[in-house]
């Protein structure tokens, strides 16, 4: 072997050699990019609560809330984990759900005394959310004007029937009610604080709500009662109205509409009959003749009774056949608001009357 290539071998061979603080950098720089992937996130996340904070707070103050009251907002959003907090100063529905929800813990704990719930009614009179529009539903009953009549079933076995009371106080502790008659202070003051109660109301321009409940407590001197909040309420449809058991003779003539009376009476009609019952959304009609379901009915122009029924229409909605004739469910169509309210004051006036003994 030729050994003239020997001395430049060492020039030829690959060198492992390396600086020995390379080893140190690159393990510096994956702790570097660890801590940073931790800690990026955090930085990140109180930034943006500073900042929806600070804009949350500002937004709050140009709708009038002090910095405590928008704080307090603000922690209660916390508390639920709310993602979109500014729903508080925009939302019924997200502040009943939310800020009524705690204030419901705060009245179990801590009862009426509560600060909180007194800045919390504040806060809701500020933001308007004390009364709901017209045109949408009511969530809790924390938007019960004051004035509503409510029509209370106390769930006792001595008590049967039901007392009609008014609202006559309503915060974020209870809803405070009165009974309408005197004939009912004796039956109000058996009630005590625990006592279930089932209670429905009617909001005019609307339906009719109903729901469960308990006495919180009774107002000392008075016959008054304070009822617990309901986080729910139920919102009845048409055929769930309350009815009043009526009597009259009531005539009907049939509309002629190709597409709603093809089986229904003749053109001009007449269907005669009785009222058995009546509601806010239609009335029970008994009939000596059928009427298929569907068929469109004009109320007697000259009708004149106790209810506010002259020249409505209405649809029947369902039909059977008994002992007495054909049992008719008739609905309101098109019932205009002014005559909804009048018919409806004259049911509650109605109970009234049979609950007075008059």
């Amino acid at each position: 072997m030729d050994e003239s290539y020997r001395p430049l071998l060492p020039l030829l061979r690959l060198r492992s050699e390396y600086p020995p603080w390379l080893l140190d950098l690159f393990v510096g720089l994956i702790l570097f990019f660890f801590v940073a992937s931790l800690v990026y996130p955090l930085i990140r996340r109180y930034l943006w609560k500073r900042h929806v904070r600070r804009a949350f707070t500002a937004n709050a103050l140009e709708r009038g809330l002090s910095p405590e009251r928008s704080q307090l907002l603000l922690r209660i959003a916390r508390r639920d984990r709310m993602k979109h907090p500014f729903l508080l100063l925009s939302s019924l529905r997200a502040f009943d759900r939310h800020v009524g929800g705690y204030a419901g813990l705060r009245t179990d704990r801590d009862g009426p005394e509560d600060r909180e719930l007194t800045e919390i009614d504040n806060i809701r009179r500020i933001l308007t959310f004390d009364r709901a529009p017209p045109d949408q539903p009511l969530y809790t009953t924390r938007e019960l004007a004051v004035g509503q009549t409510l029509m209370v079933f106390p769930v006792k076995k001595e008590f049967r029937g039901f007392c009609q009371c008014v609202v006559v106080h309503r915060n974020e502790h209870a809803i405070t009610a009165a009974p309408r008659l005197r004939e009912d202070d004796k039956r109000f003051g058996g009630l005590k604080s625990g006592d279930r109660l089932k209670v429905r109301f009617w909001r005019e321009g609307d339906t009719e709500y109903r729901f469960r409940t308990e006495i919180l407590d009774t107002v000392p001197q008075t016959i008054g009662i304070l009822i617990r909040h309901a986080e729910k309420l139920e919102r009845i449809q048409k055929r769930d109205f309350f009815r009043l058991e009526v009597g009259f003779d009531l005539c009907l003539f049939a509309v002629p509409a190709a597409s709603e009376v093809e089986q229904g009476p003749e053109e001009g009609g007449v269907v005669e009959g009785r009222v058995v019952d009546i509601s806010g959304g239609g009335f029970g009609f008994l009939s000596r003749e059928p009427v298929p379901t569907g068929s469109v009915l004009e109320i007697d122009p000259d009708f004149r009774g106790l209810f506010p029924l002259t020249g409505l229409r209405c649809k029947v909605i369902e039909q059977s056949e008994h002992s007495r004739g054909y049992s008719l469910g008739l609905e309101f169509a098109d019932l205009p608001p002014g005559r909804e309210r009048e018919i409806i004051h004259q049911i509650y006036e109605l109970q009234v009357e049979r609950a007075s003994g008059r």
